[in-house]
């Protein structure tokens, strides 16, 4: 996908290689996706990566639309979850889809992202308060506190991709 390894790992550098795909990721088995095994994403206290190992995992079409209702063919990684911050909704060991933040470009209010603070990868649900200016990373367990960051700290938060599924259970 054009995905360059030093920015998933450190945020540094520049997103893309090249020039992004611009058409499609479908090969005639799906939809090609990269697998990060060793990319954590801290559902605690954050990871720093340490690896830019991968291998491709193909998904048809017909499975990702059941999944989450449309068939993204370009800006997808998967990715793993360390940790129990966000339990339920993650556990430790789940592998998520994750929709590239070159995709998107805007938060979405209640949805889950993968971001990088100061280095760290972490995954947390975002709160946004446009009033006070604030964005809030909230731990879906209890137990873990939630941390805010003000709109003029937002240069310390690197947006790695909004969370589409977990793939935990889906046989």
């Amino acid at each position: 996908f054009g995905v360059s390894l030093e920015w998933l790992k450190t945020g540094e550098g520049e997103m893309f290689t090249g020039a992004p795909l611009s058409k499609t990721a479908l090969t005639e088995e799906g939809i090609k996706i990269p697998y990060f095994p060793d990319v954590l994403l801290s559902a605690g206290e954050g990871i720093s990566p340490f690896t830019e190992e991968h291998f491709w995992v193909e998904i048809s079409p017909e499975l990702m639309i059941k999944l989450i209702g449309v068939a993204y063919t370009k800006g997808l990684t998967l990715l793993p979850v360390y940790g129990d911050s966000m339990e339920p909704t993650l556990k430790s060991g789940s592998v998520v889809v994750v929709r590239l933040w070159e995709y998107e470009q805007n938060l979405i209010n209640g949805a889950v992202y993968a971001f990088r603070v100061d280095g760290d990868l972490f995954v947390k649900r975002v709160e946004i308060d446009p009033i006070n200016q604030i964005i809030t990373f909230k731990s879906d367990n209890p137990k873990y506190s939630s941390f805010n960051i003000k709109k003029e700290d937002l240069n310390r938060v690197k947006i790695v991709g909004r969370i589409l599924i977990d793939l935990r259970g889906i046989y």
